[in-house]
């Protein structure tokens, strides 16, 4: 599109250019609270008319921006008016009616590209000339004016609602289109969407836009819209890329065996709508989530040994098995060597984004290309941030806390600067776990309750886990019992509706510990034990939460050992000596001449950990028991 490039004659101008696209539609749909999203669900549905009836590479670049923008002119509009729950005057409605010339006013001076303030300006008029501004028939009204005009009443008529509500008026919906088609839409236009309506796409569609829009309950209302386009579409690939679609989702849900179970049914159909290397990745994570390393790794390793996977599916594969190698108990040096290889990825992707956008920008421009690759940049930038989380998870439990709040913070900066949410509520509460070692408990409670806040607006069942998981153990550390056991008893009742038994040991460990309620303890323990299986006692964490009775002296002494040495040589250094000062603990009330020989090796084990609490604790009972016996610490 020459006058496109004419205008933005840098790379820089043509990135800032569609950037301020998207945050105008953003502007303009926050001024009113019943049209959050609604300026990009238009976009999507006017692109999907307009592939469908094989419009030209032209006409869907300025279909892409009107129908983004198709709403500017509300910039124009008092607040007062377009809020007001009561039925506006004539006056006022007049005003509302305004909207589109104004938005053809605002885009006035910009002249480069052709048709683009036409289509704003025209997308209320009816096809039988009784709309507004011109009253213009048929045919004059431009052809990307009729696409936006059905899809903005669609989108009006359907949304805001509760999903049930919401199902029920688009059935109401689509017989209003088909009743007004000839009169107030165009009537080829209007078959189209009904056809792609019909047939699923449009459900597909809202679905996909919801996972990214990050709203309130995107996950359980994308999964609504997912198996209405299953029922609809007959087409094997595309059902099949719903069901890789249904996978991811469950994996983010925290259900791996639901998402083995979809990402497993379009592993044979990989290749088409999604790569083979995506979904090898997809399936890695979640035998991961399964505690399945050995089968983590082999389809992570497979992602690095096709010659067809991309650069970016090798960065996450390489950040997988950095994970899963920790996870084996590998020693660290293996850890970061995949760590860097993850990195490596990341920079070269960055620098073939740069040459992509150069080569647009000069050869045949294409604003939909461009802004394909905008979002790829956003994609691979949010993904860059789970390299820093990664990281930082390592760090910490390998007891060097500075580097773990280093990688978090960049990691909170890159997902805060690209508004992802869902990331900022996991990063955010990560760090407050690193702040909770330290002895740095405002810091802590500052991000988990900033956390909460996002989790709870938007109904994120993870995030509502991992920030109250992460409450409870702050105000045990800060000897806030009874807010350790509220907000324990938050995650322990999140972890249950998840159905994930990781999820589960830690509060139900606490509560067991400390909830005086007997009858309420009981409960705790069955559902714990129907989640995890009763023969699942492979810590010292579950042995206690499954005891009924006081654990016997020499049970209790031979887990305790088995967890510290098995902590020892997967090389997890800060929780190896947590546990090491809980054992302690224990041998001083019940086998004093064992805990005597074991102070010995308090030294070595502290050596490698950054100032922390559980560091103060065991120096504090090295230095008394040195006072006593006479030695000095080394």
């Amino acid at each position: 599109m020459t006058d496109i490039k004419r205008f933005t004659n840098s790379i820089e101008n043509e990135e800032l250019f569609l950037n301020t696209i998207k945050y105008l539609s953003d502007v303009i749909d926050a001024k009113d609270d019943y049209t959050i999203g609604h300026s990009e669900r238009v976009q999507k549905y006017a692109l999907l008319i307009g592939k469908k009836m094989n419009l030209p590479k032209k006409q869907m670049d300025v279909l892409y921006l009107s129908s983004i923008l198709h709403d500017i002119g509300k910039v124009k509009i008092p607040i007062s008016i377009l809020k007001s729950k009561r039925k506006l005057n004539k006056y006022e409605f007049m005003e509302i009616k305004r909207h589109s010339v104004y938005g053809a006013y605002l885009l006035g001076s910009f002249k480069y590209v052709s048709g683009l303030q036409e289509a704003i300006k025209h997308h209320h008029e009816r096809y039988d000339g009784k709309g507004y501004p011109d009253g213009l028939i048929g045919e004059n009204i431009p052809l990307l004016s009729r696409i936006i005009a059905v899809c903005d009443s669609f989108d009006a008529m359907t949304s805001n609602r509760s999903y049930k509500t919401e199902v029920r008026s688009e059935y109401l919906a689509i017989k209003e289109i088909e009743r007004n088609s000839g009169t107030q839409f165009d009537e080829r236009v209007a078959k189209t969407f009904i056809s792609l309506y019909k047939s699923g796409f449009v459900h597909l569609e809202k679905a996909i836009h919801l996972l990214k829009q990050q709203s309130v309950n995107s996950y359980e209302n994308a999964l609504f819209f997912l198996n209405i386009a299953k029922k609809r579409v007959k087409e094997t690939e595309t059902r099949k890329f719903i069901d890789f679609n249904m996978g991811k989702i469950y994996l983010q849900q925290g259900n791996p065996k639901s998402a083995l179970k979809y990402l497993m049914n379009y592993l044979p159909y990989a290749g088409k709508s999604a790569s083979l290397s995506e979904i090898h990745n997809e399936i890695s994570s979640a035998y991961y989530y399964f505690n399945d390393y050995k089968k983590s790794l082999e389809f992570a390793e497979k992602v690095l040994r096709s010659r067809k996977s991309t650069l970016f599916e090798k960065s996450r594969a390489t950040r997988h098995i950095a994970m899963i190698y920790f996870k084996m108990g590998k020693n660290p040096n293996e850890v970061f060597t995949n760590l860097d290889k993850s990195l490596d990825f990341y920079n070269r992707i960055e620098s073939l984004i740069e040459k992509d956008k150069a080569k647009i920008a000069t050869s045949s421009f294409s604003i939909i290309r461009y802004n394909q690759l905008i979002n790829y940049t956003k994609e691979v930038k949010c993904d860059l941030s789970k390299y820093y989380d990664a990281s930082a998870f390592i760090y910490l439990n390998l007891g060097n806390l500075d580097k773990a709040i280093e990688n978090y913070l960049n990691s909170i900066d890159i997902k805060h600067f690209y508004g992802d949410i869902y990331g900022s509520i996991r990063s955010q509460a990560g760090i407050a776990l690193v702040y909770i070692e330290q002895g740095r408990f405002t810091d802590a409670k500052y991000n988990l309750y900033e956390s909460l806040s996002y989790a709870k607006n938007l109904n994120n069942k993870m995030g509502l886990w991992m920030v109250y998981n992460n409450l409870g153990r702050l105000y045990m550390t800060w000897k806030k019992y009874d807010l350790s056991e509220k907000y324990y008893y938050e995650a322990f009742k999140m972890g249950v509706y998840i159905s994930n038994k990781s999820l589960l040991t830690e509060s139900a460990f606490f509560l067991t510990r400390f909830v005086k309620s007997q009858s309420k303890k009981r409960m705790i323990v069955k559902k714990y034990s129907e989640i995890t299986g009763e023969k699942d006692r492979e810590s010292i964490m579950t042995y206690m939460i499954k005891s009924k009775t006081k654990s016997r002296s020499n049970n209790a002494e031979d887990l305790f050992e088995k967890s510290i040495e098995s902590l020892k040589e997967k090389y997890r250094i800060l929780e190896y000596a947590k546990l090491f000062y809980n054992y302690l603990k224990y041998l001083k009330r019940s086998n004093s001449q064992k805990y005597d020989l074991l102070i010995e090796d308090i030294p070595s084990i502290i050596k490698p950990i950054s100032d922390s609490i559980v560091k103060r604790r065991l120096e504090k009972i090295y230095d008394i028991h040195s006072k006593i016996s006479g030695d000095k610490r080394p």
